[in-house]
């Protein structure tokens, strides 16, 4: 099959502003990007000899609007305060699909399924298409949502026994609701200090680091981690949990379905600087403009749904232990100036 180049349209409308004497300044933009004959992956059956290929699947749009302030609410003679935030929020969504690639449906939405991903027309991109967990039986056994041929819904404990379209479920989309970050800093008396926050607001992740770690006592398994949630597994005394019975050998305990989809917000501590610049008396004595000293911290934590889950690793939703995490990093500095 051809491949021929994206066309990417973009409008951009936006507003810059001034006030209070340049106190407080910022700007909106309002933003519509479409993309015609976007290329996409595509899984095809292995059979083939190949796992997938790019094509030019559709057409594509994302539209939403971007926020910026900044400021200083104090200003003294050896005192100053900054702010400084920023925002974006926009939709996206699969306008239109080839007729080759509108195979499968979701909730009345034609278009094709690359693992366990939906595109579909009208729906947003990475549209999680995934069985829907039921919780435990009366057994303790897992089950999952399922429809009889009369089209009512009931549950199955197998869930490879799922295989129409209608038994699968739109359970969301791994693309945020809006994103940015905020800052603030310090100075006075030759000491600055800046911090910097960033964030990601919605958006579901599939934490296959936790699925793995919640799987049942099996054959060739044997020293693995194990999650602390396990303890609260559904016993004879414990029939209110939600969480499978430990036993060994029962293999669909932790099956790929919304159970392990979370909440993909998150809130990171991007950066902190602190900072001493000596006296310009004290410098200009050792014929020196400036003497600065310095230490600053990047990447130095974030806070997530789940301890151990890091959703900024992956814009599209899928996080596991084999992708890494920003680094750490830690700086100390010596700045002269002459």
């Amino acid at each position: 099959e051809k491949i021929t180049w994206e066309t990417i349209t973009n409008i951009n409308v936006g507003l810059e502003f001034s006030m209070f004497k340049n106190r407080l300044r910022g700007s909106i933009e309002y933003f519509y990007r479409k993309t015609t004959d976007m290329l996409s992956w595509v899984k095809v059956p292995l059979e083939t000899g190949f796992s997938g290929s790019y094509y030019n699947v559709g057409d594509m749009s994302n539209k939403g609007v971007e926020l910026e302030l900044s400021g200083e609410p104090v200003v003294m003679k050896n005192f100053r305060w900054t702010l400084g935030a920023n925002l974006t929020a926009y939709k996206n969504k699969v306008l239109k699909l080839n007729d080759s690639n509108k195979y499968n449906s979701l909730g009345g939405h034609p278009g094709y399924t690359s693992g366990s991903y939906f595109y579909g027309e009208g729906l947003p991109m990475y549209t999680w298409r995934l069985r829907k967990y039921a919780g435990v039986n009366e057994n303790g056994q897992a089950t999952w949502y399922m429809h009889d041929d009369d089209g009512n819904l009931t549950t199955t404990t197998n869930p490879t026994s799922i295989t129409r379209d209608e038994d699968f479920f739109d359970c969301g989309t791994a693309l945020p609701d809006f994103y940015g970050g905020f800052s603030t800093g310090f100075s006075f008396y030759g000491v600055d200090l800046n911090i910097a926050f960033s964030y990601s607001v919605g958006g579901k992740v599939m934490d296959w680091t936790y699925m793995q770690l919640m799987q049942n006592p099996q054959s060739g398994l044997t020293g693995m981690a194990m999650h602390k949630d396990l303890l609260n597994a559904w016993s004879a005394n414990n029939t209110s949990s939600n969480i499978p019975r430990l036993c060994y050998g029962e293999e669909y305990a932790n099956y790929t379905s919304d159970r392990f989809l979370t909440n993909g917000s998150w809130l990171a501590l991007q950066n902190i600087s602190l900072g001493y610049s000596l006296p310009r008396k004290w410098a200009n004595s050792l014929g020196l403009t400036n003497i600065r000293l310095g230490v600053s911290g990047e990447n130095l934590t974030y806070w997530s749904k789940r301890k151990g889950l890091d959703p900024r690793i992956n814009a599209t939703g899928s996080v596991s232990a084999t992708k890494y995490a920003p680094s750490r990093t830690i700086i100390g500095s010596l700045s002269v100036q002459f």
